[in-house]
């Protein structure tokens, strides 16, 4: 596939892994919470579950790049049509500017945001290919990081150049199954380093009265 080339030549090979792994651990701790914590089991707070997922995702993904040594920029973005403060994450790495969402199923594309319209429309997309069917690499590609499943449980992850205009895919690759490399730490002490940021982010989400806004 194109971009599975694209991802392999021009951008760090751990970033596929790296990026998996703080979407699969933000879902193991969004588990752990509703299971712990009583009141999230009310049929009254399952509007809330989004909002805490999505928090988990970009306190995880910022955790995981930070320990990294992937050369990478985590930038929260104020959304320019939405009043209530809806930010988003972007991560500015090696070959790619990347943001993360939760979509319906492998195939859909997120619902319509401004932002996502304005990222995909770029002088990189509008010319993707050239004439031997490679992608042009005189720009950053604007990725979006799908990731989602049925009754709260992770099913799927996979990087994607979207078309937000056509509301289509130009081309889309599964990571799921990516490989975590860590040079400096094992899995398993990153996983108890985040989880300690999980409980201390857990609590501010839970605190934050805007869950129907996110």
């Amino acid at each position: 596939m194109i971009l599975e080339e694209y991802l392999r030549d021009e951008c760090d090979v751990r970033l596929p892994g790296v990026l998996t792994f703080g979407i699969k651990e933000a879902y193991r701790y969004h588990e752990k919470l509703l299971q712990s914590t009583p009141i999230l089991r009310e049929p009254e707070m399952k509007k809330a579950y989004g909002h805490l997922r999505q928090g988990l995702v970009d306190v995880s993904l910022r955790w995981v790049f930070e320990k990294s040594e992937i050369e990478s920029e985590i930038i929260n973005k104020a959304a320019r049509n939405n009043v209530n403060g809806y930010t988003y994450l972007e991560v500015a790495t090696k070959g790619a500017t990347i943001s993360p969402v939760k979509t319906r199923s492998p195939k859909h594309m997120p619902r319509k945001a401004l932002h996502r319209v304005e990222s995909s429309i770029s002088p990189f997309q509008l010319d993707l290919f050239d004439m031997d069917g490679r992608i042009e690499t005189v720009s950053k590609p604007f990725l979006l990081l799908t990731y989602g499943g049925a009754n709260h449980k992770l099913e799927f992850v996979e990087l994607g150049i979207p078309d937000a205009a056509n509301n289509s895919w130009l081309d889309k690759t599964n990571i799921l199954n990516a490989p975590v490399v860590y040079e400096n730490h094992t899995v398993d002490e990153m996983k108890k380093g985040l989880e300690l940021t999980f409980t201390h982010a857990a609590k501010e989400l839970l605190k934050d009265d805007r869950s129907d806004t996110r």
